[in-house]
Protein backbone atom coordinates (compact mmCIF):
# COMPACT_ATOMS: atom_id res chain seq x y z
CA UNK A 1 0.00 0.00 0.00
CA UNK A 2 1.28 3.38 -0.88
CA UNK A 3 2.12 5.72 1.87
CA UNK A 4 -0.49 9.14 1.90
CA UNK A 5 0.18 12.38 3.17
CA UNK A 6 -2.39 14.22 5.27
CA UNK A 7 -2.50 18.12 5.31
CA UNK A 8 -4.78 17.86 8.06
CA UNK A 9 -6.12 19.75 11.32
CA UNK A 10 -8.51 21.75 9.30
CA UNK A 11 -10.48 21.16 11.95
CA UNK A 12 -9.05 18.75 13.80
CA UNK A 13 -12.05 16.64 14.24
CA UNK A 14 -12.29 16.28 10.62
CA UNK A 15 -8.67 14.87 10.31
CA UNK A 16 -9.88 12.09 12.70
CA UNK A 17 -12.84 11.49 10.25
CA UNK A 18 -9.94 10.82 7.23
CA UNK A 19 -7.72 8.95 9.47
CA UNK A 20 -10.42 6.08 10.84
CA UNK A 21 -11.99 6.25 7.15
CA UNK A 22 -8.89 5.70 5.67
CA UNK A 23 -7.98 3.24 7.87
CA UNK A 24 -11.33 0.87 7.86
CA UNK A 25 -10.84 0.51 4.63
CA UNK A 26 -7.27 -0.71 4.46
CA UNK A 27 -8.29 -2.71 6.95
CA UNK A 28 -11.12 -4.46 5.23
CA UNK A 29 -8.93 -5.24 2.16
CA UNK A 30 -5.89 -6.13 3.49
CA UNK A 31 -7.08 -8.04 6.49
CA UNK A 32 -5.11 -8.80 9.68
CA UNK A 33 -4.15 -5.85 11.66
CA UNK A 34 -3.29 -4.20 8.55
CA UNK A 35 -3.78 -0.39 8.88
CA UNK A 36 -2.70 2.33 6.53
CA UNK A 37 0.84 3.82 6.15
CA UNK A 38 0.28 7.70 6.73
CA UNK A 39 2.20 10.85 7.20
CA UNK A 40 0.50 13.84 8.80
CA UNK A 41 1.14 17.35 8.82
CA UNK A 42 -1.61 19.15 10.99
CA UNK A 43 -2.15 23.52 11.17
CA UNK A 44 -3.38 25.31 13.57
CA UNK A 45 -6.58 25.36 12.46
CA UNK A 46 -6.72 29.17 14.15
CA UNK A 47 -4.12 30.63 11.65
CA UNK A 48 -5.75 29.22 8.23
CA UNK A 49 -9.40 30.08 9.63
CA UNK A 50 -8.45 34.30 9.88
CA UNK A 51 -7.53 33.60 6.40
CA UNK A 52 -10.48 32.72 4.92
CA UNK A 53 -12.60 35.53 5.42
CA UNK A 54 -10.21 38.09 4.41
CA UNK A 55 -9.67 36.23 0.73
CA UNK A 56 -6.05 35.64 1.39
CA UNK A 57 -5.60 32.89 -0.85
CA UNK A 58 -2.04 33.38 -1.60
CA UNK A 59 -1.13 33.20 2.14
CA UNK A 60 -3.26 29.95 2.79
CA UNK A 61 -1.54 28.49 -0.19
CA UNK A 62 2.02 29.43 0.94
CA UNK A 63 0.79 27.06 4.15
CA UNK A 64 -0.13 24.27 2.61
CA UNK A 65 2.70 23.99 0.01
CA UNK A 66 5.44 23.99 2.67
CA UNK A 67 3.51 21.05 4.30
CA UNK A 68 2.92 19.56 1.42
CA UNK A 69 7.07 19.80 0.00
CA UNK A 70 7.47 18.54 4.08
CA UNK A 71 4.90 15.61 3.67
CA UNK A 72 6.95 14.44 0.23
CA UNK A 73 10.40 15.24 1.73
CA UNK A 74 9.64 12.24 4.40
CA UNK A 75 7.70 9.66 1.79
CA UNK A 76 4.58 10.43 1.22
CA UNK A 77 3.96 9.31 -2.38
CA UNK A 78 0.67 11.01 -2.82
CA UNK A 79 -1.51 14.12 -0.74
CA UNK A 80 -5.04 14.67 0.12
CA UNK A 81 -5.91 18.12 1.93
CA UNK A 82 -8.20 17.16 4.69
CA UNK A 83 -10.85 20.24 4.06
CA UNK A 84 -13.13 21.04 1.37
CA UNK A 85 -12.50 24.74 1.67
CA UNK A 86 -9.17 24.62 1.17
CA UNK A 87 -9.28 22.89 -2.18
CA UNK A 88 -9.26 26.32 -2.91
CA UNK A 89 -5.25 26.19 -3.54
CA UNK A 90 -5.34 22.59 -4.64
CA UNK A 91 -3.84 23.79 -8.01
CA UNK A 92 -1.20 25.55 -5.73
CA UNK A 93 0.06 22.58 -4.18
CA UNK A 94 -0.02 20.25 -7.00
CA UNK A 95 2.23 22.83 -9.38
CA UNK A 96 4.79 22.47 -6.38
CA UNK A 97 5.06 19.06 -5.33
CA UNK A 98 6.08 16.25 -7.54
CA UNK A 99 3.57 13.61 -6.32
CA UNK A 100 -0.32 14.08 -7.01
CA UNK A 101 -2.86 15.73 -4.99
CA UNK A 102 -6.27 13.74 -5.05
CA UNK A 103 -9.23 15.89 -5.18
CA UNK A 104 -12.03 15.70 -2.78
CA UNK A 105 -14.47 16.45 -6.24
CA UNK A 106 -12.80 14.00 -8.44
CA UNK A 107 -14.32 11.61 -5.69
CA UNK A 108 -17.15 12.75 -5.38
CA UNK A 109 -18.06 13.25 -9.11
CA UNK A 110 -16.92 9.98 -9.83
CA UNK A 111 -19.37 8.29 -7.78
CA UNK A 112 -22.21 10.89 -8.43
CA UNK A 113 -21.97 9.66 -11.87
CA UNK A 114 -21.63 6.32 -11.57
CA UNK A 115 -25.01 6.43 -9.18
CA UNK A 116 -26.22 8.16 -12.33
CA UNK A 117 -27.82 11.27 -10.43
CA UNK A 118 -28.21 14.35 -12.49
CA UNK A 119 -29.02 16.95 -9.88
CA UNK A 120 -26.91 17.35 -6.89
CA UNK A 121 -27.08 19.66 -3.91
CA UNK A 122 -24.16 20.95 -1.73
CA UNK A 123 -24.43 21.69 1.97
CA UNK A 124 -20.90 22.92 2.71
CA UNK A 125 -19.46 26.76 3.82
CA UNK A 126 -20.19 30.33 2.03
CA UNK A 127 -16.81 30.58 0.42
CA UNK A 128 -17.39 27.27 -1.38
CA UNK A 129 -21.02 27.37 -1.95
CA UNK A 130 -20.27 31.42 -3.35
CA UNK A 131 -16.84 30.19 -5.72
CA UNK A 132 -15.78 28.23 -8.11
CA UNK A 133 -14.02 25.53 -6.15
CA UNK A 134 -16.50 22.49 -6.10
CA UNK A 135 -19.26 24.07 -8.96
CA UNK A 136 -17.27 24.53 -11.53
CA UNK A 137 -16.16 21.00 -11.34
CA UNK A 138 -19.53 19.34 -10.58
CA UNK A 139 -21.18 20.97 -13.78
CA UNK A 140 -18.57 21.24 -16.16
CA UNK A 141 -16.39 18.01 -15.66
CA UNK A 142 -18.68 15.89 -14.75
CA UNK A 143 -22.11 17.23 -15.82
CA UNK A 144 -24.20 17.71 -12.67
CA UNK A 145 -26.23 20.03 -12.44
CA UNK A 146 -25.75 21.71 -8.70
CA UNK A 147 -28.01 23.11 -6.51
CA UNK A 148 -27.69 25.09 -3.11
CA UNK A 149 -29.11 26.75 -0.30
CA UNK A 150 -30.79 30.01 0.01
CA UNK A 151 -28.43 32.51 1.04
CA UNK A 152 -29.15 32.74 4.73
CA UNK A 153 -29.10 28.95 4.75
CA UNK A 154 -25.89 29.03 3.90
CA UNK A 155 -25.06 31.79 6.23
CA UNK A 156 -26.65 29.52 8.93
CA UNK A 157 -24.42 26.73 7.67
CA UNK A 158 -21.61 28.30 7.75
CA UNK A 159 -22.01 29.69 11.79
CA UNK A 160 -22.70 25.99 12.51
CA UNK A 161 -19.77 24.68 10.87
CA UNK A 162 -17.20 27.40 12.52
CA UNK A 163 -18.83 27.73 15.75
CA UNK A 164 -19.60 24.79 16.67
CA UNK A 165 -19.12 21.49 14.31
CA UNK A 166 -15.58 22.68 14.52
CA UNK A 167 -14.88 22.64 17.67
CA UNK A 168 -16.34 19.19 18.65
CA UNK A 169 -19.85 20.63 19.47
CA UNK A 170 -22.86 18.58 17.83
CA UNK A 171 -26.46 19.95 19.55
CA UNK A 172 -29.85 18.40 18.55
CA UNK A 173 -31.46 22.22 17.42
CA UNK A 174 -28.71 22.25 14.25
CA UNK A 175 -29.44 18.76 13.76
CA UNK A 176 -33.15 19.38 13.22
CA UNK A 177 -32.86 23.20 10.59
CA UNK A 178 -30.44 21.05 8.98
CA UNK A 179 -32.94 18.41 8.13
CA UNK A 180 -35.68 21.25 6.82
CA UNK A 181 -32.68 22.38 4.58
CA UNK A 182 -32.68 19.48 2.76
CA UNK A 183 -36.09 18.55 3.19
CA UNK A 184 -36.18 22.30 1.06
CA UNK A 185 -33.22 20.91 -1.71
CA UNK A 186 -35.28 17.85 -1.98
CA UNK A 187 -38.45 19.54 -2.88
CA UNK A 188 -36.47 21.66 -5.77
CA UNK A 189 -35.23 18.43 -7.37
CA UNK A 190 -32.03 17.20 -5.71
CA UNK A 191 -31.89 13.64 -6.34
CA UNK A 192 -28.79 13.63 -3.57
CA UNK A 193 -27.23 15.92 -1.25
CA UNK A 194 -23.10 16.25 -0.66
CA UNK A 195 -21.62 17.43 2.37
CA UNK A 196 -19.09 19.64 1.20
CA UNK A 197 -17.51 20.02 4.93
CA UNK A 198 -15.50 17.56 6.56
CA UNK A 199 -17.50 19.01 9.84
CA UNK A 200 -20.95 18.67 8.72
CA UNK A 201 -21.54 14.61 8.59
CA UNK A 202 -21.61 14.20 12.48
CA UNK A 203 -24.72 16.55 12.40
CA UNK A 204 -26.59 14.27 10.48
CA UNK A 205 -25.11 10.98 11.47
CA UNK A 206 -28.02 8.15 10.54
CA UNK A 207 -28.22 4.62 9.51
CA UNK A 208 -25.99 4.76 6.44
CA UNK A 209 -25.24 2.04 4.10
CA UNK A 210 -21.09 2.60 3.19
CA UNK A 211 -20.58 6.38 2.26
CA UNK A 212 -24.25 7.24 1.87
CA UNK A 213 -27.38 8.31 3.96
CA UNK A 214 -31.31 8.59 2.83
CA UNK A 215 -32.14 11.70 5.02
CA UNK A 216 -35.77 13.48 4.26
CA UNK A 217 -36.00 11.13 1.20
CA UNK A 218 -32.90 12.86 -0.11
CA UNK A 219 -29.53 10.34 -0.98
CA UNK A 220 -26.74 12.09 0.97
CA UNK A 221 -23.24 11.34 0.48
CA UNK A 222 -21.07 12.82 3.25
CA UNK A 223 -17.79 13.75 0.70
CA UNK A 224 -14.94 12.54 3.96
CA UNK A 225 -15.95 8.98 3.49
CA UNK A 226 -16.37 9.47 -0.41
CA UNK A 227 -12.95 10.84 -0.60
CA UNK A 228 -11.16 8.67 2.03
CA UNK A 229 -12.28 5.41 -0.20
CA UNK A 230 -11.30 7.16 -3.48
CA UNK A 231 -7.75 7.66 -1.45
CA UNK A 232 -7.22 4.64 -0.09
CA UNK A 233 -7.94 2.60 -3.60
CA UNK A 234 -5.68 4.41 -5.20
CA UNK A 235 -3.07 3.84 -2.33
CA UNK A 236 -3.69 -0.14 -2.71
CA UNK A 237 -3.56 -0.18 -6.22
CA UNK A 238 0.11 -2.14 -7.17
CA UNK A 239 2.79 -0.13 -8.04
CA UNK A 240 3.70 0.17 -11.74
Amino acid sequence: MKTFGLSGGMTYPSITLYYTAINDIACARLGGSHSAPLLLYSFDFDVLSRLIPANNWQAAAVLLIDAAKKLESIGAEGLIICTNVMHKVSNDVAAAINVPVLHAMDAIGSKLKVTGIRQVALLATKVLIESDIYLELLEERFELYVLVPKPEDTEWVNYIIFEELGKGIVSQEPRRKSLKILDGLGRKGAEACVLACTDLAPLLANEKDDNEMVIQGVRVFDSTVVHAKFIAEWALAKKV
